[in-house]
């Protein structure tokens, strides 16, 4: 590949980041340098549909923000080859804005789901190492940020016994 195409691709990679954390739940209100230095920590990742972006059992090493796409959760030890074969059922869908991953800011821990790809997908994935060592430099970042997710957790509570 050209250098010249290789630097523009970088550059739409860039801006992808940063519109992707800019266009999610967690990160609203944040201002444009949280957002920037947000987005030094953060690669943009990208799924086939059937992908598994995260591995019952797996330890929890970031937290991904959906920039396109949807992800589904599958139930505890309902395997990928069953979700093919459609004899498995699906618990919950992240879309565009949502947030995989969020466990593993409260307590390092391992997923006890999978969550794959249902299609083509992109999300924004921050390094969860990287990013507490942020969220403790810049306690009002981290506020705000442990804020946004608390209230969409609230949120989607709510709405699954609704």
């Amino acid at each position: 590949m050209p250098a010249m195409a290789t630097c523009d691709a970088l550059q739409d990679d860039a801006l992808q980041v940063i519109e992707g954390l800019a266009s999610s739940t967690m990160c609203a209100g944040l201002d444009h340098d949280d957002l920037f230095e947000l987005s030094t920590l953060a690669a943009l990742r990208r799924y086939k549909a059937l992908d598994e972006a995260v591995a019952e059992g797996s330890p929890l090493t970031s937290l991904q923000v959906v920039c396109s796409g949807r992800f589904i959760v599958l139930l505890p030890s309902h395997s990928l080859r069953n979700f093919r074969e459609n004899t498995t059922v699906s618990l919950a869908s992240f879309v565009p804005g949502d947030s995989l991953g969020v466990d593993g800011l409260a307590m390092a821990q391992k997923a006890d789901v999978s969550v794959i790809a249902s299609e083509a997908a992109t999300t924004v994935e921050l390094p969860l190492v990287p990013l507490i060592e942020l969220l403790e430099r810049k306690p009002a970042l981290g506020a705000r940020l442990y804020r946004n997710l608390l209230i969409n957790h609230q949120r989607d509570r709510t709405a699954a016994f609704a």
